[in-house]
């Protein structure tokens, strides 16, 4: 029976992570920009890719084979995603995987944890190629990045699991999220995250 995946907002010092049970200590993936605002949902961007717990060491499981328009109108998740420069490689894979619509649509409100340009070319070309060569898994690894509902960055608690979008048939690997690297930091406004201007049209 396939179950949902979760991820882990982990607050350091550092930074704020929102971090997959197939992310490593040395990529964990932060929270570089929060709360850009579409017409169904919320936007933070991150500097690596979520992954699922299929990429978790140990686990043996192969892999399978409102951002305002300037016209005052208020944009859909996808089209702020697909607007951004710093988001061309994530839009192409939504794409690719079926879900443009999904993001387009005004019936449900989520939240995404949007990889940027970067996080996506630091993969390994292992990882890289496994994801982009099998459409399950290439829909399963975005829908990792996405939460039902509305989320503010005021919304999200350090140390806390957060259920996503996404689910596998896959087992987990029942090795965690390493916190390890929590220091002390108890409210994610606490961190600011660095000055991006992600959520600029153009910059």
């Amino acid at each position: 029976m396939a179950s949902r995946e979760e991820t882990t907002t982990l607050c350091t010092s550092d930074g704020v992570f929102q971090v997959g049970l197939g992310n490593t200590p040395d990529a964990y993936p932060q929270i570089i920009a929060r709360d850009g605002v579409a017409c169904n949902g919320i936007i933070h961007a991150v500097d690596e890719v979520l992954l699922p717990s299929i990429f978790a060491s140990g686990n043996e499981t192969e892999f399978p084979t409102s951002a305002p328009t300037n016209d005052g109108e208020c944009e859909s998740l996808g089209q702020v995603i697909c607007t951004l420069p710093q988001f061309e490689i994530l839009c192409a894979l939504v794409g690719d995987a079926g879900l443009t619509e999904t993001l387009m649509s005004d019936t449900d409100d989520f939240t995404i944890f949007a990889p940027v340009n970067s996080a996506f070319e630091s993969l390994s070309l292992e990882v890289a190629d496994a994801i982009i060569s099998d459409p399950t898994l290439l829909q399963s690894v975005l829908l990792i990045h996405v939460a039902s509902g509305d989320l503010f960055s005021t919304d999200l608690e350090c140390g806390a699991e957060l259920a996503m979008v996404s689910g596998t048939c896959w087992p987990s690997p029942g090795t965690g999220v390493d916190t390890g690297m929590l220091a002390h930091v108890d409210d994610v406004d606490d961190v600011d995250p660095p000055s991006s201007g992600l959520f600029t049209n153009g910059t």
